[in-house]
């Protein structure tokens, strides 16, 4: 998923040039250039297909080739883009103001993958760790849409703990980050969870993990099916991005029962 503020030349996603690209269930919005090419650029002889992809909302344009060829099939690109199985329709992400690119349940982006997709090559599983196709058939872009269950979390800290509540003096500090912390060993978490600033009554980052097993003990990271990172209030309560009471969520099938993970930087984990 590409989200760059502003590229001062063409390509505000990709500037692709003398290569040959597969550009499989990618998601590229939001993207900004004063050149072209919102999204992608082709440049030099550049070949580039585009299966299963989300085009959306890059400015100015999605694609601009200089030389080159683009083909894509199966893929939602603003604007329209000749090819079988394409589509012009706004994807309903999620919750673009929270770069949550996960598809909303309203999105015509569901099952409208690749039919076959055969020598794709396909990891097992999309960009938010779920299994890669959850109906029968691939979805459009870097998510493969699940029904979303929200998580009813509390959790004290006992460093800030004072008696009733949490101190939050802790996102006073200079260098409280705005964006995740968990993108670095053990927890080696990529997600985008980010904010311009923390909202009020927050005490800290945790890092939020789902796993389906049948009981506690194989509850093992071997059965890991989402993780998402998340903030706690001062009253205990696990929130997501916004500051509201809004909740975390899995995306997910569960086979099994669901066991949830919580990580914090300077404490034990717990399930």
């Amino acid at each position: 998923t590409q989200n760059t503020p502003y590229v001062f030349e063409g390509g505000g996603g990709l500037y692709l040039s003398d290569v040959n690209v597969s550009l499989i269930n990618v998601t590229i919005s939001d993207n900004y250039t004063n050149d072209d090419g919102g999204a992608v650029y082709c440049h030099n002889d550049a070949n580039i297909s585009i299966h299963n992809g989300i085009l959306w909302n890059d400015i100015p344009g999605e694609i601009f080739i200089e030389s080159g060829t683009v083909t894509a099939e199966y893929s939602d690109i603003e604007g329209g883009w000749a090819g079988t199985g394409n589509l012009d329709v706004n994807p309903a992400f999620n919750d673009i103001l929270t770069y949550d690119y996960s598809l909303g349940e309203l999105s015509p982006c569901i099952d409208m993958g690749t039919i076959d997709t055969t020598g794709l090559f396909l990891p097992d599983k999309c960009l938010a760790g779920n299994p890669r196709i959850g109906n029968g058939r691939i979805d459009m872009g870097a998510y493969e849409y699940y029904e979303r269950m929200e998580l009813d979390l509390k959790i004290f800290l006992e460093g800030p703990y004072e008696g009733s509540g949490m101190n939050s003096g802790l996102t006073s500090l200079a260098d409280f980050p705005l964006s995740q912390p968990f993108n670095e060993s053990p927890w080696n978490y990529m997600g985008i969870e980010a904010v311009a600033s923390i909202p009020a009554d927050v005490v800290d980052w945790v890092l939020v993990e789902t796993r389906d097993a049948t009981d506690a003990a194989s509850a093992t990271p071997a059965t890991i099916i989402a993780r998402q990172a998340a903030f706690i209030k001062n009253n205990g309560q696990i929130i997501g991005m916004d500051g509201t009471d809004a909740q975390p969520y899995v995306s997910a099938s569960i086979t099994n029962n669901l066991f949830v993970v919580i990580y914090h930087r300077n404490h034990l984990t717990i399930m």
